[in-house]
């Protein structure tokens, strides 16, 4: 099990069992997903549509922290194919509220696992990086919000990865007065 993973369960685990649980606000999410893959080995960059998966913890009104997962598929065109096997990710947020909206900032680290096939080479591996990001939610009802985002999870010289988001998210033990 990778570093990314130790380090999720590690804090999903210290956080579902501290004592002071029940103050904590915690959500999941559900996201249409649309990335968009560039690699120096491959002629074109190659995008496609998927879902992403969130968990959350809310630690107070201007920072979370949240976990993503997202297995996106196979894309291709005519020269390249990219197999997205999976991305995980652990970040912080960084919030500011505005009423029933919230705009946040995101920093963390993703670990992104690829197959990446051009004239007949196949590149393959898991490829760490650091992710950051712009986003914005906006509370329907207590336990129910919107929210879309843009964020960069790989940002490396010979390859990048970044993807918008739009999704619902569902709130637990909900502190937000609507």
């Amino acid at each position: 099990m990778d570093l990314l993973k130790k380090l999720s369960i590690v804090c999903i685990c210290f956080l579902s069992f501290s004592s002071n649980t029940h103050a904590l606000e915690w959500y999941l999410g559900l996201d249409g997903f649309q990335w968009e893959f560039e690699d120096t080995n491959l002629p074109d960059k190659v995008d496609g549509t998927s879902a992403r998966g969130r968990l959350g913890f809310v630690i107070s009104q201007n920072f979370v922290i949240e976990t993503q997962f997202a297995a996106p598929g196979t894309e291709s065109d005519a020269s390249s194919e990219v197999d997205f096997q999976n991305m995980f990710t652990f970040m912080a947020q960084g919030v500011y509220p505005i009423g029933k909206a919230n705009l946040y900032a995101v920093l963390g680290i993703s670990s992104v696992r690829t197959s990446r096939e051009f004239g007949g080479m196949t590149f393959s591996g898991r490829d760490n990086g650091f992710s950051y990001g712009l986003g914005a939610n906006y509370r329907l009802s207590k336990h129910l919000a919107i929210n879309g985002d843009y964020i960069q999870y790989l940002d490396k010289s010979n390859m990048k990865l970044g993807a918008y988001s739009l999704g619902l998210t569902y709130y637990f033990f909900s502190k937000h007065k609507n």
